[in-house]
């Protein structure tokens, strides 16, 4: 990691600390650290004046657990950062759950299981460090959560300065420059639903594309022809940025687009995958390329923001921290848990869990 890199990180931390009014005094957070723009996660709760923090960094696909450990020694002596309050850990079974104010869902802390949740104590936090709508349900046991008191909550991605969709859009842009696509004057399908679907659809159109977006909110055809994408004149790419259908979007038949079918009709045609089910195999028979070539596991996000570097990760997990600062203060001035969460909801950047969640696990807030 270079120098240039941290300066750029470290002012970019201190303005959204600032932005988002973030002050984690009296609080012991705990995190990950990992590897390229996760790397900085800890450093933004030491600089909002967090008591302690118990960061967990381990080898993992994107980088080596002495590596993280060398690119943050070299962070902290730039900025000057004092290690004392910063406790790195391989595990978080190395630490007392019952010393944590905060806890972000973030790769290397999960999976938060009953016995670990069992552990926390009452006013303990867990921030999603995204949308609630992301939450998977091997990575965080809901069931435990509700029966202990842990609130669990979200990150509203619209509330300004977080602006995830709109550097989502952008990272779609940077992925089709470097793909060899002009993107003025070509043409894209987008199936999406009408928040990550149409901010893409958006940002490619205001830069001089032809689009042409197809939304879909549920698991219905009834209301979106995808026949028409077979009649276009041309089509260089179609970019999948759904999360509200189960179906498969791109496959065989009885998927809601035919791989066969787009080969024939457009033989260059390439798939830019941000979210939704893709029948990979179907593409690889009709040899119909696809990016990012690493398929993602079941419910996982294929592209994200993080794709454009630090900035948006940093916005984001700024945003997580402040959500969990604003519910741990809320459950302590209400002393109690519905009228805590509540209070914290009244914040436009905290985000209650989904109607499927709340009532599949009786959330009682």
């Amino acid at each position: 990691m270079g120098c240039v890199c941290n300066i750029k990180a470290y002012y970019w931390i201190l303005d959204y600390i600032n932005k988002f009014n973030l002050d984690l005094t009296g609080i012991t957070v705990l995190t990950e650290m990992a590897s390229g723009p996760y790397l900085f996660t800890p450093f933004i709760a030491l600089l909002s004046n967090a008591k302690r923090v118990f960061a967990v960094t381990k080898d993992s696909v994107w980088g080596k657990r002495d590596e993280i450990i060398k690119d943050s020694m070299h962070f902290m002596r730039f900025t000057d950062i004092k290690q004392g309050n910063l406790i790195i850990v391989k595990d978080k079974e190395e630490i007392d759950p019952s010393e944590v104010d905060i806890i972000t869902n973030s790769g290397f802390v999960r999976p938060l299981n009953r016995e670990f949740i069992n552990k926390l104590k009452k006013g303990t936090v867990i921030s999603l460090m995204w949308e609630t709508w992301e939450l998977r349900e091997n990575e965080v046991d809901l069931a435990s959560c509700i029966e202990k008191g842990i609130p669990v909550l979200g990150v509203n991605e619209d509330y300004p300065g977080v602006d995830t969709l709109r550097y989502l859009g952008l990272a779609v842009a940077k992925v089709l420059v470097e793909k060899g696509f002009a993107i003025l004057d070509d043409t894209y399908v987008i199936v999406g639903d009408s928040r990550i679907g149409f901010v893409i659809c958006e940002t490619l159109r205001k830069i001089g594309a032809q689009t042409w977006c197809y939304i879909i909110n549920d698991n219905s055809r009834a209301h979106v022809d995808l026949e028409q994408i077979y009649s276009l004149r041309k089509l260089d790419a179609i970019i999948v940025a759904n999360h509200m259908t189960d179906e498969v979007i791109i496959g065989r038949e009885g998927a809601l687009v035919s791989s066969l079918r787009l080969k024939e009709k457009f033989p260059f045609i390439e798939i830019i995958v941000v979210t939704g089910r893709i029948d990979y195999e179907a593409l690889k028979e009709n040899n119909i390329s696809w990016y990012p070539s690493r398929i993602p596991p079941e419910g996982y996000m294929a592209l994200s923001a993080a794709y454009l570097g630090a900035k948006p990760v940093i916005a984001l997990n700024t945003a997580g921290l402040k959500v969990g600062e604003i519910t741990f203060r809320a459950l302590k001035r209400e002393g109690d848990l519905v009228k805590g969460v509540r209070r914290a909801l009244l914040h436009p950047l905290v985000q209650d869990l989904t109607p499927f969640h709340k009532v599949k696990y009786k959330v009682p807030w």
